[in-house]
């Protein structure tokens, strides 16, 4: 049964359904620069560090295992809609999704009803399954640029030359409405120019301003790395 979930933003959402998403990475708290890694307890699922002050040992439960399937939490609604003819028509409860906002074919029924945090999700309201591939510990800013691209980063280009980088077109196009003040130009000037950059700023971006120094890209914090694949129904 499954009974682990992960939540994921709209944008991430459609990297996953485009399958350019295959990993994430979530902040490893109460692990700072005072600590280092020492590797996994495999026989208890046990992940250790040592204080390098003392160097006392610190054990930390790992949240997934090679071998889990895990369901996604995304922004969603329920909303009713009359099915059938005649005698045979009925209401039916439907769920719709904020990440296809833009995709769905029917406006008008998709925006009935408000939007509701992934956080407060029910299972049955999911759509995406995933079976994790491997979980590995690494400061977050130990990344090739494949692991970015794994992150969902997109490359783009107007002319084949001059190449672009970021966490999808709309989300880039919000954000840089939302960050105004800090560009001169337009969003396709001020699109990031390497996949690092990109991410960097999608990572700070889910960041609250007071963890920004403790958990932002610059600190570099440990990080947990899930590697995943979808599936197509639940195991």
């Amino acid at each position: 049964m499954v009974t682990k979930n992960i939540l994921f933003s709209p944008e991430m959402v459609r990297a996953i359904l485009d399958d350019r998403k295959t990993t994430a990475r979530i902040i490893i708290k109460h692990i700072d620069n005072n600590y280092i890694y020492l590797g996994s307890d495999k026989q208890n699922i046990n992940v250790g560090f040592a204080r390098k002050t003392t160097g006392l040992p610190l054990k930390i439960k790992i949240p997934y295992k090679p071998g889990d399937t895990i369901y996604v939490r995304e922004i969603w609604k329920q909303y009713e809609k009359r099915v059938g003819t005649g005698e045979q028509c009925y209401v039916k409860k439907f769920y719709g999704y904020k990440a296809d906002e833009h995709n769905h074919n029917n406006p008008s029924e998709f925006y009935e009803g408000k939007w509701k945090s992934g956080v407060c999700m029910p299972k049955e309201a999911a759509r995406l399954f995933l079976i994790v591939e491997s979980v590995n510990i690494k400061r977050l800013k130990d990344m090739t640029e494949e692991d970015y691209y794994n992150e969902g980063i997109v490359k783009m280009t107007k002319d084949g030359t001059i190449y672009k980088y970021c966490p999808g077109e709309e989300w880039w196009e919000t954000y840089h409405s939302e960050h105004k003040s800090q560009y001169k130009g337009t969003s396709w000037q001020n699109m990031p120019r390497t996949p690092e950059e990109a991410f960097k700023i999608l990572w700070n971006s889910k960041i609250k301003k007071a963890d920004i120094d403790e958990y932002g890209w610059d600190a570099n914090p440990y990080v947990w790395v899930i590697n995943f694949k979808m599936t197509n129904k639940e195991l």
